[in-house]
Formats: structure tokens, C-alpha cells, sequence
């Protein structure tokens, strides 16, 4: 399956407490990369989140946003007068231990840690939290995935366009090969007698014609055309499969340019060797696209 690395979605969930979001923005990377952004009330359930996240996909930069807009009954303060007291117990001690004076302001003893507390999600079941937030990265993740798999169809369109001009261009070095070759092989076959016949000597018929052949040998990419026909193939049918494609892809795009290199090494002709340099940049775009899937 054709899917794209780069996607957007953004979900909003009202609960009892609240309204919680999450937006995710992914885009492309060579290995999987997760970052998350978390309220504070919910920054302990980052590891858990990211857990998840690592099974629902392969590869990419992926940003996870979540914001929590709380109701009012969940933002309002509590004084924790215990607390209070034994602050205000301890101020009374150290002045009488210190001779001073000096009369408690309220408002500074409210300020010291803990003294007031806000409710927000502290009092909620954490498993009750954990559903609420694996419910929600669902349905965000559903959606990021439906924008994947579009972008991931505009990608193959273009990347079976580019293969298509590629094969053509194979086909080309193919065709014109067919008379290269033996345009090649009489060329060589006349500059060895020219050159037997300049040393005053001759070769027997039989070892003469081995040798040739040896030496054509080292030049023929009959075997380069039988597999890059093989890769095409291969490449074709790999979108039926179910996983994500972009590694493979990319591996079978590493085989096809060893193939195209190979080819232009061993070709001599001008003509033909130009054509295996627009081979190559053909299958270049091939691999830009590639980059983009996962």
C-alpha cells in the first residue's frame, strides 16, 4: 500500500471535566520519530502515549499536540488549610524565638507551597484518564491515516508515471543495442585481423573465435535488460501489498540503478550511453517520490 509520510488530523473530544484536542502533524523522516506535547495535568502519561503511538505506524517525524481547556469547576482553587495552619503555627514560633513582632500577612502565607491547590484532574481515575486519551489518539490517528493513504495515491500516480518513462527508455537501449552489439562485434573483429595481419601472423579459426566471444562477453548486458525487466515487475506488484511500501521500494530502486550503472560501464556507443544518463534521471524522480513514503 502506497502511503505518505506526511499528514495532518486534529480532534476535538468534550468530556465531563472538559474540552480535550489533539492534533498530529507528521512529515518525512528516515526512521521513526515521536514528539509530544502535553498539558501539565497530563504529562505523566507521555510514555504510555507514546507507546501507542509506535505501533500505528512505520516510519516518520510525527508531532502530537494535545491541549485541555478545563470547566470552571475543575480550574478553581482549594485552600489546603492544614497546611495553612502549620505554616502559620510555624511563623508564630519563630517569632517568639527570634523576639520579634511582627503580624502574619494572609496573602503571603497563601502563596507557600501548597497551600492552595487546584482541583483539575487530580481527583479523576487515572484508568478513566488513560481510556479518554486512547479513545481520542484513535480517532486522530484514523483520520491522519485517511490523509496518508490520499497523498499516498497522488505519490503512486506520479511514481508509475516515471516508471512507465522509464521502461521506455530501457526499451530504447534495448532496441538500439540489438544493432550496437553487432556493429560491435564486427568492429572488433576486423581491428584483430588488422592487426594479426600487420604482426605477419594468424590464429587458429576456432581459438580466434573464443577469444572474441570472451571479450564480447565482458560487454553484452543481455543479463542487465533480463533483470531490470524482473525489478519492473517486482516494482509493479509491490502495491498489492497490504504494508507499508516506501523501504521496499527503495531498496528495489537501489537494484535498478546498479543495473542502469552497470549497462552504462559496459556500452560503448555514444548514443546509447546518453540514453541510460535519462535513464538515470528518470529513476532519480523515482526515488524523490519514494522519500515520501512510509
Amino acid at each position: 500500500m502506497y502511503t505518505s509520510m506526511t499528514g495532518f488530523s486534529k480532534v476535538i473530544e468534550q468530556t465531563p471535566r472538559g474540552v480535550l484536542s489533539l492534533e498530529i502533524s507528521s512529515v518525512n523522516h528516515r526512521f521513526q520519530e515521536i514528539n509530544i506535547r502535553l498539558p501539565r495535568e497530563l504529562s505523566s502519561f507521555e510514555p504510555f502515549l507514546i507507546a501507542e503511538m509506535r505501533r500505528r505506524f512505520v516510519r516518520g517525524k510525527v508531532l502530537l499536540r494535545f491541549e485541555l481547556l478545563l470547566n470552571d469547576e475543575y480550574k478553581m482553587a482549594t485552600i489546603n488549610r492544614a497546611l495553612l495552619s502549620l505554616y502559620a503555627e510555624a511563623f508564630i514560633d519563630l517569632n517568639k524565638e527570634l523576639n520579634i513582632n511582627r503580624e502574619i500577612e494572609i496573602e503571603r502565607l497563601l502563596s507557600l507551597p501548597g497551600v492552595m491547590e487546584v482541583q483539575g484532574m487530580q481527583e479523576i481515575d487515572q484508568e478513566e484518564i488513560q481510556a479518554t486519551l486512547l479513545a481520542l489518539l484513535d480517532k486522530a490517528v484514523a483520520s491522519w491515516n485517511q490523509m496518508k493513504q490520499v497523498e499516498g495515491q497522488h505519490l503512486k500516480k506520479k511514481i508509475m508515471a516515471d516508471l512507465t518513462e522509464l521502461k521506455a527508455i530501457i526499451a530504447q537501449v534495448a532496441e538500439k543495442w540489438q544493432g550496437a552489439r553487432d556493429t560491435s562485434f564486427s568492429t572488433m573483429k576486423q581491428r584483430v585481423e588488422s592487426t594479426l595481419e600487420k604482426m605477419g601472423t594468424s590464429l587458429d579459426p576456432n581459438r580466434y573465435l573464443q577469444e572474441i566471444v570472451i571479450l564480447t562477453d565482458k560487454w553484452d548486458v543481455a543479463e542487465e535488460f533480463t533483470r531490470l525487466e524482473s525489478h519492473f515487475k517486482k516494482f509493479e506488484a509491490v502495491e498489492q501489498e497490504s504494508d507499508s511500501v516506501g523501504r521496499k521500494l527503495d531498496f528495489m530502486v537501489q537494484e535498478i540503478n546498479r543495473e542502469i550503472n552497470t549497462m552504462g560501464t559496459k556500452i560503448q556507443d555514444a548514443e546509447i550511453r546518453a540514453l541510460t544518463v535519462d535513464a538515470k534521471a528518470a529513476l532519480e524522480k523515482i526515488r524523490e517520490q519514494i522519500q515520501n513514503l512510509e
